[in-house]
């Protein structure tokens, strides 16, 4: 399959509203795997997403086949957002000598198992930093969760995350935080707790 084959659709600030349960619920899907191990609700979800709906320089991309299945979907806002998403982001990058004003933050890209490795998530960010650089920010930050190499949760297949991001062109900072979320553990038990994220940035072109 190739780019060109597939439905792209672009929704900014308040229009993100009318995609939520259909991107709450493609989230709550995707994220249950290794390395997130989300256990989401709707309710949850539907909130946390309503915070871009917020924001008037947010961003959704949303990929379908021809059929209009939801294939894919990513997100975005400045860092330094008056929604609660990043609660605590502009401290940490202020903390860490950076300038949250000059970040546009991307909250995920989860693409269904059927297109990845054929390089749409560039695709996206190609699309995303284009939104982002005609809207004055000059780099981008993404957020993700630490889990240990030897983490017997994790498929056996699995790509290095270090190495993906790396060639995505991220590099990553020493700001790391704690993030609460219902977790999957290795007995299939679902506890509250914190999980150890870290950010990476790169710059636009």
């Amino acid at each position: 399959m190739k780019w060109e084959d597939l439905k792209i659709e672009v929704y900014t600030g308040r229009a993100i509203s009318e995609h939520i349960f259909e991107v709450a619920e493609f989230r709550i899907r995707y994220f249950r795997d290794f390395p997130y191990l989300y256990a989401g609700n709707l309710g949850y979800e539907s909130e946390y997403l309503a915070g871009y709906a917020k924001d008037s320089s947010s961003i959704l991309v949303k990929i379908s086949d021809e059929g209009g299945k939801l294939l894919g979907v990513s997100t975005g806002l400045p860092l330094a957002t008056d929604a609660d998403i990043l609660e605590g982001a502009v401290e940490m990058f202020v903390n860490a000598g950076l300038a949250p004003k000059d970040y546009y933050y991307y909250g995920e890209i989860i693409l269904d198992y059927s297109i990845r490795g054929h390089g749409f998530s560039r695709c996206v960010y190609s699309l995303q930093d284009s939104y982002a650089h005609a809207r004055g920010f000059s780099k981008v930050a993404i957020a993700t969760v630490v889990r240990d190499a030897g983490d017997p949760r994790r498929p056996v297949d699995m790509a290095d995350a270090v190495v993906v991001w790396k060639g995505l062109g991220f590099t990553k900072t020493g700001i790391e935080f704690d993030y609460h979320w219902p977790t999957i553990e290795s007995d299939g038990a679902v506890l509250d707790r914190l999980n150890p994220m870290v950010y990476w940035t790169r710059g636009l072109g």
